[in-house]
């Protein structure tokens, strides 16, 4: 199975469920105005998607 893209829409439960680079981390983290430095880059990124997705949830 192929691994989702990581962007905003990404469920978060599916971004657990794969692993990203840090690289890959980072240049997302980038690409939304996220902190970039330290070691705590996929919980902000997990918290991010689990944001966005009761954002989207909210208006449909």
């Amino acid at each position: 199975m192929d691994r989702p893209i990581l962007n905003k829409d990404l469920d978060s439960n599916e971004f657990r469920d794969y692993y990203y680079l840090k690289e890959e981390l980072i240049k997302f983290c980038k690409d939304n105005n996220l902190q970039t430095t330290g070691s705590k880059i996929e919980p902000v990124v997990c918290k991010l998607l689990s944001l966005q997705n009761l954002i989207n949830s909210s208006f449909r």
